[in-house]
């Protein structure tokens, strides 16, 4: 992936002890900052565009990430197109410095994240080939 223009207007994840909110970073510090989740230390990573558009990922332990983004006034989450579409079985994934149970359908792997978070960042756009959804009835923060 090149570095290509960012509409990204607020970056927010953290950083060692403490939050780091960055205002019209570049793609390259977006992208930096959305390999810091470990799922442990750092679970957070959130960017919005100028229209008011977000995606947030959590995660990161063990290449298991939860993505989800609220564009056009709709509410969305990246899914693994390889896991039954099950909302009763759910794996633990970090979050907002909490452990929260998310749908094992909705847990990605990092290749999937970057992907999202790069045509995100830089079209305001979900990636059209990646498979999202907006039927699952618990609404998490972002």
């Amino acid at each position: 992936m090149t570095d290509n223009h960012c509409i990204v207007t607020r970056l927010y994840y953290f950083e060692e002890d403490e939050a780091v909110d960055v205002d019209d970073p570049p793609l390259s510090e977006v992208l930096t900052a959305l390999r810091t989740l470990d799922g442990m230390e750092f679970d957070t990573f959130m960017i919005m565009l100028i229209n008011g558009d977000s995606m947030s990922v959590g995660g990161g332990k063990n290449d298991r990430y939860k993505c989800h983004a609220r564009t056009k006034g709709s509410f969305f989450d990246l899914v693994n197109p390889t896991c039954p579409m099950d909302e009763d079985d759910t794996e633990s994934i970090m979050m907002d410095q909490e452990l929260t149970g998310y749908p094992k359908c909705l847990i990605v792997s990092f290749d999937m994240i970057i992907n999202a978070v790069h045509c995100f960042a830089t079209s305001g756009q979900l990636n059209p080939n990646l498979k999202w959804d907006d039927t699952f009835k618990y609404e998490p923060m972002i």
